[in-house]
């Protein structure tokens, strides 16, 4: 367990970095890496169960939405 979560934070780490990189609001899809990012993907779904990737995958995405819908309200308010 610990190394798959591990391998899920590595990965989840390289998609977090590109996207403050491009400086982009869009939600990575996780299930589809960027090449930069294909190798920790290969072993984050090595680690995990295929169950726990899927969790972990739908989880990110709503997480990243709701990062994107906090940003929006918070620059609504700001006006």
């Amino acid at each position: 367990r610990a190394a798959c979560y591990q391998a899920r934070d590595s990965y989840y780490s390289c998609l977090d970095a590109l996207a403050a990189a491009k400086q982009d609001s869009v939600a990575l899809d996780p299930a589809q890496p960027p090449r930069s990012c294909t190798k920790a993907r290969r072993h984050f779904k090595d680690e995990c169960r295929q169950s726990w990737v899927n969790h972990f995958d739908r989880a990110y995405i709503e997480r990243r939405r709701l990062q994107r819908v906090l940003a929006s309200t918070e620059s609504t308010q700001s006006r």
